[in-house]
C-alpha cells in the first residue's frame, strides 16, 4: 500500500481504524478527527498515549509558558463542556491537586484551539477519555493524564 508524504502506511491505518483508505488519508492530513475509540485503538497499536498521538511531543513553546499565561478567555459553552466532562476524572483520581492541574491545562489548551466548536468538543472528549483510561486502568493519581 502507498504511504502518505509523512510516511504513514495508509493501508495499515485504514485497517487498524476500520475505516476507508480515504478516511485514513483525511486523518493524516488533519482534515478529519477520529472518534475517541479509534484514538485509543491507534495509541495501543502504536504503544503510545492518546494524548501524545493527538498533540505530539513537539516543541514546548507552542503555547506560552505557565508563568506568562495570565487571563484565559474561553467560550462559556466550551468551559461548561470541559467541567461537565471532568466530573468522572475527579471521581477516579486520588490526587485532586494533580487532577485540577490537568483540568486547568485542558481549559487553557482548549482556549487556544483555532477550530470549530464540534472539533474542540471531540478533542476535549479525547483528552478526558485518555485521563479516565490512565487513571482507571493503572490506579494512577492523575500525574500522567495529559
Amino acid at each position: 500500500m502507498p504511504k502518505s508524504k509523512m510516511g504513514v502506511d495508509l493501508g495499515w491505518l485504514a485497517r487498524t481504524c476500520k475505516c476507508s483508505y480515504q478516511m485514513a488519508r483525511l486523518y493524516v492530513l488533519g482534515r478529519a478527527l477520529p472518534d475517541v475509540q479509534i484514538i485509543v485503538i491507534l495509541s495501543q497499536s502504536l504503544e503510545t498515549s492518546p494524548g501524545k498521538l493527538l498533540f505530539g511531543d513537539g516543541p514546548q513553546d507552542i503555547l506560552p509558558s505557565k508563568s506568562s499565561r495570565g487571563t484565559i478567555e474561553i467560550d462559556p459553552d466550551i468551559l461548561k463542556y470541559i467541567l461537565t466532562q471532568a466530573g468522572p476524572v475527579f471521581s477516579l483520581a486520588t490526587n485532586n491537586n494533580e487532577t485540577a492541574t490537568f483540568i486547568y491545562e485542558a481549559i487553557y489548551d482548549a482556549s487556544h484551539l483555532n477550530t470549530d466548536k464540534n472539533t474542540v468538543y471531540k478533542i476535549i472528549d479525547m483528552m478526558m477519555s485518555s485521563a479516565r483510561l490512565v487513571i482507571g486502568h493503572s490506579g494512577m493519581d492523575g500525574k500522567n493524564c495529559a
